[in-house]
């Protein structure tokens, strides 16, 4: 999100390498964009990025994930280009691919190339090709490394409170096999590759930025800081939604249920309203929990959230990101039920620690996710946005482990982010 009037496109660049060579293909006279030109395996994100760039592997060049070994992932690249129009943020990806055969191109490239890195300036490429190679070049991490990252980046069940403490423990893992070797570069690409993983859920880049930082606290402090503040922010939500009678919720957040959860020991016949939270319906979850723990609970299609709306005296909602320009980032949906309660007068809470704000500078963009989790297509496109992104002064608070998040909050998070080395 943020600082561009081009328009914001999305787009994976996947690169092969086999010894210290990657490959590139030239682009046909068939492609949309940039025909004659050389790119790495690319294509738009219709899913989340690392399994976006293995299904265009398989699609444009027949190799299959079991053919390759994930060797680097990189921060997403904001490539301009006044003359298409377009803001490209590229997600990199490196693999290594060793099998005793050649790639077959697709009729998207009508040549392919196995180059030297520092020969990709010297070629007539995509914009921003050299950068973009730059930033998943030479090949770095482990095996455990990627295989953690790869669990993350396939996760749809866990919340990104979880994720993050998950990749905080990859990181750790991985800087304390290479302490000796003394390599803070190092360190700093693996946070940039793990902070790429999910493209909406800010907490993650933001521990990264942490844990690089100057001023790092060790990982593990990070860790308690993220149990603590969830539980206070739980705890502040609940004692402020203490005079509501029934509440509106849209998707699962861990926080936001626990904040339901205090609420309802102290509210009167309390009860919930929860959207079934489309298309994996995580909101069903939710409220088979909430029932278990004693609350009241009705179910109702996503459809239904405008005419819900006017029978709750609040709605709440989790969080995922705050971006740069002030928009918070959460389970699609989330707008139309804050555009509701803004239109039935309706107060709309969101529930967000601090640690969701992300890195000033770091690039977010909203998730998607497999298509198939919508509808088999036939015939017809399919799209899986996930996230969608609701302004901060929509909300009548959001509501963190300090309190109200003001702009002196926000200003004051963000500064001590900035002076971390992620932002590339």
């Amino acid at each position: 999100m943020g600082g561009s009037d081009l328009e914001r496109v999305a787009v994976v660049a996947a690169f092969l390498s086999r010894g210290r060579r990657i490959l590139l293909l030239r682009r046909s006279a068939q492609v949309g964009t940039y025909r004659g030109r050389w790119a790495g395996v690319s294509g738009y994100v219709e899913r989340v990025p690392l399994e976006q760039a293995l299904t265009e592997l398989q699609e444009e060049v027949r190799i299959e994930a079991s053919e390759v070994r994930l060797r680097g992932i990189g921060a997403p690249v904001p490539v301009d280009d006044d003359d298409e129009g377009r803001r490209w943020l590229v997600y990199p990806f490196l693999f290594a691919f060793a099998p005793p055969r050649e790639p077959e191109p697709d009729w998207e490239s009508v040549e392919s190339r196995w180059v030297k890195p520092e020969e990709v300036r010297e070629l007539p490429t995509v914009p921003g090709l050299a950068d973009v190679v730059a930033a998943v070049w030479p090949p770095f991490g482990s095996v455990a490394l990627w295989r953690a990252a790869v669990e993350i980046a396939g996760d749809r069940v866990s919340g990104a409170t979880s994720l993050a403490a998950r990749a905080l423990n990859a990181f750790r893992r991985y800087a304390s096999a290479r302490e000796a070797n003394d390599r803070p570069d190092l360190r700093v690409r693996v946070a940039r590759a793990l902070a790429a993983l999910r493209p909406s859920m800010g907490i993650i880049p933001h521990v990264m930025a942490r844990a690089v930082s100057d001023e790092a606290p060790d990982s593990t402090e990070i860790e308690r800081e993220l149990a603590e503040a969830a539980q206070r922010t739980a705890a502040r939500a609940g004692r402020r939604l203490s005079r509501a009678r029934r509440i509106l919720t849209h998707s699962a957040s861990a926080v936001c249920e626990e904040a339901l959860l205090r609420w309802a020991k102290s509210a009167r016949r309390a009860e919930v309203i929860v959207t079934e939270s489309r298309p994996r319906q995580e909101g069903v979850a939710l409220a088979h929990r909430l029932t278990s723990a004693g609350l009241r609970v009705r179910l109702i299609t996503d459809a239904q959230m405008g005419l819900a709306v006017r029978e709750v005296d609040a709605v709440v909602v989790g969080a995922d990101a705050i971006t740069d320009d002030n928009q918070l980032l959460n389970k699609a949906g989330t707008r139309l039920a804050v555009l509701a309660a803004r239109e039935a007068g309706v107060p709309a809470h969101a529930v967000c620690q601090t640690h969701k704000i992300a890195p000033p500078g770091w690039p977010m963009a909203l998730e998607r996710q497999d298509p198939a989790d919508v509808a088999e297509a036939q015939g017809f496109r399919l799209d899986n946005v996930a996230f969608d992104a609701t302004p901060l002064d929509w909300f009548a608070a959001v509501i963190t482990e300090e309190g109200r998040l003001t702009p002196r909050l926000l200003a004051r998070t963000r500064a001590v982010l900035s002076r971390s080395a992620l932002v590339p």
